[in-house]
């Protein structure tokens, strides 16, 4: 059967236990070893707002969650953040993707977002190859950013780029082809302005005479 994407049930929560008990769960996230399922209840029970869960099934079973919260500062009302994980016994299998997907769809055609936010650790080679497929860029790296099986491990922060102006032009090429010779003109004036003083009147303000 395939793997579909929806809201979490309060059904969900021991399976979702379940999920972040395997190892590549808890050591890829901040999650702890050994959650307790108690932990889980009352952390998906009541779901604040503008906070957002999904979870993967497949044949009944959850095999992947994806947490996605719009940040509660005002001046970043614009700006979401997530985490996931999949099942040990799932990876590779394209889980990651569908939960992916599905949230980029909710962040980008409904609550309007701008940018997306997430930190992996930099030895998450799968993680990473995930995200640049979705068009996920590196914008930092923090050194010890986290306590892990022994040791401090770096991570790095990436976010989902596309402005929304950029979004709109899916549906208009021709619009996409004039912000994109706009950004190349905008470049080469910070490299040569006098020599595009005139290139740019001639293509903002042609004459007909």
């Amino acid at each position: 059967m395939p793997v579909t994407v929806r809201p979490v049930e309060p059904r969900d929560i021991p399976a979702i236990h379940k999920l972040y008990s395997c190892t590549n769960a808890h050591t890829g996230t901040l999650q702890l070893p050994m959650p307790s399922l108690a932990m889980w209840e009352k952390r998906l029970s009541h779901l604040p707002d503008d906070h957002y869960c999904l979870v993967a099934e497949e044949e009944g079973q959850i095999i992947g969650q994806l947490g996605f919260e719009v940040c509660k500062n005002m001046r970043r009302r614009h700006v979401g953040e997530f985490g996931m994980a999949v099942h040990d016994d799932h990876t590779g299998k394209g889980v990651g993707s569908k939960l992916i997907a599905a949230m980029i769809e909710l962040a980008d055609n409904w609550i309007n977002l701008r940018r997306i936010e997430l930190t992996v650790y930099c030895d998450n080679e799968p993680a990473i190859a995930l995200y640049k497929k979705f068009g996920f860029v590196e914008e930092g790296r923090a050194k010890s950013y986290a306590f892990r099986n022994g040791e401090y491990v770096d991570a790095s922060i990436w976010q989902e780029p596309i402005p929304h102006c950029y979004k709109q032009t899916q549906k208009s090429p021709a619009l996409l082809g004039f912000l994109l010779v706009c950004e190349f003109y905008l470049m080469e004036i910070q490299q040569r302005p006098q020599f595009y003083k005139l290139s740019l009147i001639t293509l903002f303000y042609p004459r007909f005479d």
